[in-house]
Order: C-alpha cells, then structure tokens, then sequence
C-alpha cells in the first residue's frame, strides 16, 4: 500500500483564504473600473455633446465663409482637460473639415460607427484608438439641421488618455491590495491553524501518553465548541480505558489468583496420592490393615480432586451463563428446597443432625431449578459441617423489598466479622486445616455467588461469634413474567 505524504492544516485553510480574498478583490476591481469608465464615458459624452450645441450656430456662418477659423477658436478658448478635434462631414461621409488635418483625404465616413449612429438615430458615440491623435479617442457625432434639413455631421473627438491613466492607477492600487490581501491571507491562516491545530496537537500527546497507561495528563482547554466535543469524547474515553484497564488488571490478578489457589489446592492431594502410591510400590506392604488404609488415603484425596473439577466446572458454566440468559420456569420454590434437603439428609443424619424448613409452598417464582437447588445445596452442605452433632439447621423463605430471600441458618461457631466480606471469593477459607479435613473445596459458596447472580439476585451472610451463621440469597421477583 502506498503511503501519501499528509498535509498540514495550513494548506487546507489557506487556499480557501487566498480564493476567497482573490474573488472578493477581482469582484471589487471589476465593478470599481467598470463604474468608473461608465461615469467618465457618461461625462465625456455630456461634455461634449453641450460642446457641439455650443458650436453649432457657428457652423452654418463658417460653411457660407468656408471658413472654420471662428470655430477652432472658440474650441480653443474652451478649458478642456485635451485636445479637442472638430471634423465636419457632409451627409454623404465626405469629410469637408478636419481640425487635426491640413491635407484632406479622399476617406468615405458614411461607414463610422459614430457618424453611422448620427444618420441613422441623430446621434453616435463610438471609442477606438486615434491615428492623428495616436491616443485612444472618444467620438461624439451629431447631425447638423439648418431649415429643416440635414446640412451634414458635426464629429468632436477627444483623447481618454486621462480615464486609461486613471484606470492603469486603479490597476496598481488593485495589485498592491491583493498582495497585502495574500500576506493577510497566510498571517490569518497561519493563526488559524494555530489555533486549531495546538489543542489537538496536546490532545495528541495525551492520547499516546494514554496508550502508553499515563491516564494523568491533563487535557487541553478547548478552543471552540467542535474541539471542546473531541476533547470531551477523549476525556469520556480515556475513563472508560482507565476502568478497563483497571478491570484487565484486576482480572489479571484474579486470575494469577485463581491459577496459584487451584495448584495449591491440587498439589496437597497428588501429592499424598504419589506418596502413598509409591510406599505401596515400592515397600513389601505385608500388613493389610496397612495397605486398606493407605488405598483409603488414596481414594480420599483422589475424589477431592474429583470434587475440585467437578466444582470449578459448575463455576465456569455457571459464569458463561452469566452472560447469556438462563433458562427459568415458574417453580414451587419449596420444592427445590425440599430436594436440596434431601441430597444432604444422609450427612445431617451422621451427626443426628435435624433440617428444619418454614418455606411457603404456594410461593412459585421463576428460576432456574436445578442451579437454585444446587446452591440451596452448597449452604446446607456448609450449615451440616460446621454445625455440632444433635442440633438444627433451618431453611426458610420470606418476601422483602421485592426479592425472594432464602436463609439457611445454622447453630455453629460462628464466624469473624473480618472474614464476612471474604467468605465468597474462590478458595477462601477461615480454618484452612479444619475445611479440607471437612472436604471442602473452597469453592462452594463462590457458586453460590454467582448462581444468585445469574438470576439477577445478590448473596448476603450475618454471623455472630458462638452463636452461628445465616446465609441469604435474594432472587428478584420481577423475573416473575409469566
């Protein structure tokens, strides 16, 4: 792909500047010399039209005499700015006087425009270089009339030398503004671009510097009403990069988090299991009593690791649900709760252990049945292991504030307030030693968490030292659309 070179602002707002400043000036220039050569023509032409009424009682006098003299004095004695050339024409485009001319041609003037303009219309104007005069010239022709009838043409000619130097000045003058005009031009333009291009030349450098994690430059103040949109969109993006960021961060430190929990909860048993089956190995193992029981450990710490996967599977599903829609049915909640006592009975019966239940069972919520179990599960799971042997474990059910809630309540030690805030991250333990000895993965509250999130709910736990611990889990019941 081929690279273009990029132009700088500059040479995008300039061009329009000069083009604009340039049209301006020739519209200007042109309508200026255009008015100006109509008022002079137009005042040319006045004057010498009251110069040819002034001498045309003269003419009839000097035609009888032939003798023109009294004219070309009085044309003399006239204050004009030039020369003037008085030419006398008969009707037939003879040329009977010419002042400019002391020898007569035998020239035809019927074809004229001037002279051509008076035979037809009574009068004619024409302008057109001068070959006696060797200067532009204006012509004003008229007829001549004595009793009623057309004697000839008068023609007064005089130089616009003067209108074209004026004109030639207006040129000039037109120039040297357009040349001001263009440096105008550059300057405005130079500070234009300057002032455009600064902020977004700051806005540049804290853009890398946000590329690079720097989310602690300042932004630059804006300097019109667009660039204080771009810089609010960069203000906006650059949060929305540093909250990212900070989520990558902290997902990143979960995850180094996740992996070292899951190795150190996976190395304990694979190693006892390798320990244990290589004694079995390699030592003459006689007594069997012995062996039983090294095979129990064996099998012991083989089905806690099936018990890790197991639950690190259910999380991972349960967290890809999360973002999808689960699927939910109107449900008997006592029901599902019904179960989850059930799947629990057989250890709560170890320990005489009783499982009371105050939940309403016309209460129908949709859910997600088998996830609500499982988590109702998990808590009734935890309450037997940490409850002492002859005691009560309650679940229960009540509306509040627009939320199923869910309790499982249990007699036992009670937990720190320290702890509370932690108990539902993965692999977060209280007694390290006293959980896995209980079987524990340090998983099951984690999907718990996370099952009550995916029905748009949240999980809460009080607990009170020596008193015990009661867990919640609060579902919405606007999932309630049936």
């Amino acid at each position: 792909m081929i690279k273009r070179n990029k132009k700088k602002l500059l040479w995008f707002i300039l061009p329009s500047y000069l083009l604009v400043s340039l049209a301006s000036l020739i519209v200007v220039a042109l309508f200026t010399t255009s008015t100006f050569k109509k008022f002079y023509i137009k005042h040319t032409e006045s004057d010498l039209l009251a110069i040819s009424q002034l001498i045309d009682p003269l003419i009839t006098k000097s035609l009888k005499k032939k003798n023109f003299s009294i004219i070309i004095n009085k044309l003399d004695n006239l204050k004009v700015e030039s020369p003037l050339q008085f030419t006398y024409i008969s009707p037939e485009g003879d040329l009977i006087y010419d002042s400019a001319k002391s020898e007569y041609k035998t020239d035809n003037y019927k074809n004229s425009p001037e002279v051509a303009a008076a035979l037809n219309k009574g009068s004619g104007v024409s302008i057109r270089f001068n070959s006696d005069l060797k200067v532009r010239t204006m012509y004003l022709a008229l007829l001549h009339r004595s009793e009623n009838r057309v004697n000839g043409i008068i023609r007064l000619a005089v130089s616009i030398k003067s209108m074209d130097i004026v004109l030639m000045g207006l040129y000039l003058k037109i120039i040297f503004i357009g040349l001001v005009f263009i440096i105008i031009s550059v300057m405005v333009s130079i500070f234009v671009s300057q002032q455009i291009t600064r902020p977004i030349k700051e806005l540049t450098i804290c853009t890398r510097q946000y590329a690079c994690g720097n989310f602690d430059m300042d932004l630059p103040e804006a300097s019109s009403k667009e660039i204080g949109s771009l810089i609010l969109q960069t203000k906006h993006m650059s949060k929305r990069l540093s909250e990212n960021i900070t989520k990558l961060e902290k997902l990143e430190k979960m995850r180094k988090e996740f992996v070292a929990n899951v190795s150190h909860e996976l190395k304990t048993p694979i190693t006892l299991i390798g320990g244990f089956s290589e004694t079995l190995l390699e030592e003459d193992v006689q007594d069997p009593d012995r062996t039983r029981k090294f095979l129990e450990i064996i099998k012991k710490h083989s089905e806690r690791i099936n018990f890790i996967i197991e639950d690190l599977l259910t999380l991972s599903k349960i967290e890809q649900d999360e973002g999808a829609q689960i699927v939910l049915e109107k449900t008997d909640i006592k029901a599902v709760v019904l179960r989850a006592v059930e799947t629990c009975s057989v250890k709560a019966d170890e320990k005489n252990i009783k499982i009371n239940t105050e939940v309403d069972g016309r209460l129908k919520i949709r859910i997600n049945p088998p996830l609500i179990e499982q988590a109702v599960t998990n808590l009734l799971d935890n309450a037997v292991k940490y409850s002492p042997a002859d005691s009560d474990i309650k679940v229960s059910s009540n509306i509040k504030d627009k939320h199923l809630v869910i309790t499982v309540s249990d007699p036992g030690n009670g937990i720190e307030e320290k702890h509370l805030p932690y108990l539902f991250q993965r692999f977060y333990r209280v007694d390290q030693a006293r959980s896995r000895e209980q079987g524990g993965t340090g998983l099951g509250l984690a999907i718990v968490k996370h099952i009550a999130q995916a029905h748009g709910g949240t999980v809460d736990v009080k607990s009170e030292i020596n008193k015990g611990t009661s867990f919640y889990i609060y579902l919405p019941l606007e999932q309630d659309r049936s």
